[in-house]
């Protein structure tokens, strides 16, 4: 992920706000913070997966088509 530190804080204080993640200080360095997923962010993390996977598998057939086409572009050039 491309992101600015300044965006990323922002990403966490959205998803923290959200109850989909929780800061919590690093055992091992005291000048770390560690981002952690809720029960919450979890279920909702694995809901996404599941509508990722299934939109996946319904457009299989187009994905195939269009890399082919990009092989056979990528041996023109």
């Amino acid at each position: 992920m491309l992101m600015r530190a300044h965006g990323a804080i922002q990403l966490v204080d959205r998803l923290a706000n959200a109850g989909l993640v929780e800061r919590k200080p690093s055992q091992t360095d005291k000048r770390s913070i560690l981002i952690e997923l809720t029960p919450d962010g979890r279920c909702l993390l694995q809901d996404l997966a599941r509508i990722h996977v299934k939109g996946l598998l319904e457009n299989q057939a187009l994905l195939v088509e269009s890399l082919g086409k990009l092989g056979d572009l990528r041996e023109l050039a």
